[in-house]
């Protein structure tokens, strides 16, 4: 059974049709990669699975439980998944070990002693060790969604997901996020990630959709899609990134 299904989901805004039908599966410790060009519905896919932007139609279940039913508490879902946003979205006032606490303390009550302890621990797996008294604006921007990403993961989620986590980042600071994720993918944490990253995508994913105007056109491991896609529209996508030697 799929930890995560889409079945036909809609999701317009105004007049603009964002995802047109969308089917998608997730496994358990899959890592599935979300590519296509800017404004194919990447972002907006990952939020209606975060239970940010309300669906117009279809479903999505989690964990066998359809979370877009009528009822279901949007809170406790989420509490149950992690997202990143490309923004860090880190409190500007709230040294590192803070932004990392505070829903712990805030959304889960644990004590602060104990959210301090799971923080550090977090931290220092992620090379923040040194950080922890420091604010958000005396970090770079990698470690300040490597931040992010420990804030994220604080919570132990059973899914993450990633929304072009190294598109705000300069070249230099990409690799360290990257590295994040890829230890995060080898770990066996299930996750979709949004991303430009096409080598990234090739090696760290187990299956990767391709997205265009609201659809999935294209979906499975990535050496397939890759190497050989089958659609007209994959095809010229991928053109054009070789031709712009991005792959």
């Amino acid at each position: 059974m799929a930890m995560v299904r889409l079945d036909k989901v809609e999701k317009s805004y105004g007049d603009t049709h964002v995802l047109r039908g969308i089917d998608l599966a997730v496994g358990e410790h899959e890592v599935v990669c979300l590519i296509g060009s800017s404004g194919c519905g990447k972002s907006t896919l990952l939020r209606t699975i975060n239970l940010l932007d309300p669906i117009d139609g279809g479903t999505i279940t989690f964990a066998g439980q359809e979370i877009t039913a009528r009822g279901v508490d949007a809170n406790a879902i989420r509490r149950r998944m992690g997202i990143v946003f490309q923004s860090f979205n880190l409190f500007p006032h709230l040294r590192v070990i803070d932004n990392v606490t505070l829903g712990l303390r805030r959304a889960l009550g644990m004590k602060k002693a104990d959210a301090d302890e799971r923080a550090m621990t977090l931290l220092n797996q992620l090379g923040l060790g040194d950080q922890v008294d420091s604010y958000p604006n005396k970090l770079s921007g990698g470690q300040q969604q490597r931040v992010a990403i420990c804030r994220a993961l604080a919570a132990e989620p059973e899914l993450l997901l990633l929304d072009e986590v190294t598109s705000a980042l300069d070249p230099e600071l990409v690799g360290e996020v990257l590295s994040v994720v890829r230890r995060l993918a080898g770990e066996g944490m299930t996750m979709i990630l949004a991303t430009h990253e096409m080598a990234f995508a090739k090696e760290v994913a187990d299956n990767v959709a391709f997205l265009h105007g609201g659809v999935v056109h294209e979906q499975g491991p990535p050496e397939e899609i890759f190497g050989d896609p089958q659609t007209e529209r994959a095809q010229d996508f991928l053109r054009r990134l070789r031709e712009a030697r991005r792959i």
